[in-house]
């Protein structure tokens, strides 16, 4: 826990009904119901690699912290999180707005970038799927198929024959003769 950073003061304010503020976003824990901790400062620690969560030390243990928006910061980096909000920053100058940056907006542009993120990451899933499939198939693509489908039944067996042939040598210029255990 102690080698978790901490923000430029190493402490937050406890606001009544809102919880700490920890670099731009809120965090909440039934313990900060507390009389005795509302106002107060606290010290407080977050994730780098998970930015939904932070921590605070009250009564003298420290309590795990959730973000008002867990579901979108969750396994988000804090580097994400920077290079999110200057990447908006950088839009609303080229669009000729100010340049600050609400909350919201980050969140609403996570979110948008997270819809791309899963189309990328089926892209790739997709493309190994079908990777796999094609060396299940024996490495053969769907072009040679259809040249062997379109010959007379004679030169398919051949043309097969002479594949199999061509891997069978590819397969034994390959292989390395073991003499024994090491």
């Amino acid at each position: 826990m102690l080698t978790l950073p901490t923000t430029k003061k190493g402490s937050a304010k406890v606001q009544p009904g809102r919880g700490v503020k920890i670099n731009h976003f809120y965090y909440w824990s039934n313990s900060l119901y507390d009389p005795d901790v509302e106002g107060k400062q606290v010290e407080v620690r977050y994730d780098p690699f998970n930015m939904g969560v932070a921590y605070a030390y009250v009564k003298k243990r420290w309590i795990q912290l959730r973000s008002e928006y867990q579901t979108d910061l969750s396994n988000r980096t804090e580097k994400e999180i920077q290079i999110s909000f200057e990447e908006l920053r950088q839009r609303k100058k080229v669009q000729g707005q100010k340049a600050s940056v609400s909350v919201k907006q980050l969140v609403d542009f996570l979110r948008s970038a997270q819809d791309v993120e899963r189309l990328q990451m089926q892209r790739l899933r997709d493309k190994e799927v079908k990777v796999a499939l094609t060396v299940l198939e024996g490495g053969k693509s769907n072009k040679m198929e259809k040249q062997v489908k379109s010959l007379p039944k004679g030169n398919k067996e051949k043309l097969q024959s002479e594949a199999t042939s061509k891997e069978e040598n590819k397969f034994n210029r390959n292989r390395r003769i073991v003499y024994g255990e090491f």
